[in-house]
């Protein structure tokens, strides 16, 4: 016989393990079905930067999405740790962006208005001399900087813990298995097919990332999501730790909790 669920959740990433939370907060019966591991993919393995100012349509449509989510991250920093046991390592975010060429600079005075106009957000410009004394280990080829302030970081891995372990808590259950399938009737999905057994439902959540066109099988529609690369390099920091965050040059370095430099 098939275990029940109100709702099936597919994928134990931030996105998953948040849908699960917020579904138990409002009293709905859910599961989580994650086949490699909570957080085990790039929920758990991001920079955790959180910038509802700019970014893929920000401004523009997804603004308002932004600042809600970030309103919403404001809200879990405050009592997701307590709810988990699990610190999520929440801070209020210092970028310096370092400029080399007169392009970049151009590029920071868009950012220096959005941040002024920003309520909870501050930017200002840092000469080279300011950002030698600040970081002496920066390039000095460095033109100019601009300092902003309020974006927040987190650790991924932690924060996607949290939510999956606040939501086990409120009576979420987990199971460590592969999807490979829905069950439907008609138009209508009722079920999840599992590699040794199946969910019986009333909703499915397929919250499985860039993995998400797995299900354009299962349900005969196109899912246009494909897989975006980036690189991350992990080192222990040489002499003291960075002060602040630091970008430029198209890359970026952030001080993690564990003492190391992303």
């Amino acid at each position: 016989m098939a275990d029940t669920t109100e709702v099936a959740i597919i994928g134990g990433g931030a996105a998953g393990c948040a849908t699960a939370y917020y579904l138990a907060k409002a009293g709905v019966k859910a599961t989580i079905i994650e086949r490699d591991g909570v957080g085990s993919q790039a929920s758990g393995f991001n920079a955790g930067g959180l910038n509802p100012l700019q970014g893929a349509g920000i401004p523009g449509p997804l603004g308002p999405l932004a600042a809600e989510s970030f309103r919403m991250h404001l809200e879990l920093a405050e009592r997701l740790p307590e709810e988990s046991g699990v610190p999520i390592h929440f801070k209020t975010l210092t970028m310096v962006n370092v400029a080399f060429d007169e392009s970049e600079l151009r590029d920071m005075s868009e950012t220096l208005e959005i941040f002024e106009a920003a309520e909870g957000f501050s930017a200002h410009w840092m000469e080279t001399s300011e950002l030698l004394e600040l970081e002496p280990r920066i390039n000095p080829a460095a033109i100019k900087a601009l300092h902003t302030h309020g974006n927040a970081s987190l650790t991924g891995y932690d924060y996607t813990l949290a939510l999956c372990k606040a939501a086990e808590g409120m009576g979420v259950k987990v199971i460590a298995k592969a999807v490979t399938g829905l069950k439907t009737s008609g138009a209508r999905v009722t079920g999840v097919v599992l590699e040794d057994g199946e969910i019986d439902c009333d909703s499915v959540v397929i919250a499985t990332g860039p993995w998400s066109g797995d299900a354009e099988e299962w349900l005969g529609v196109k899912i246009p999501v494909q897989p975006l690369k980036g690189e991350i390099v992990r080192v222990e920091p040489v002499g003291d730790p960075l002060k602040q965050d630091f970008s430029g040059a198209g890359s970026a370095l952030y001080m993690r909790a564990d003492g190391l430099v992303w």
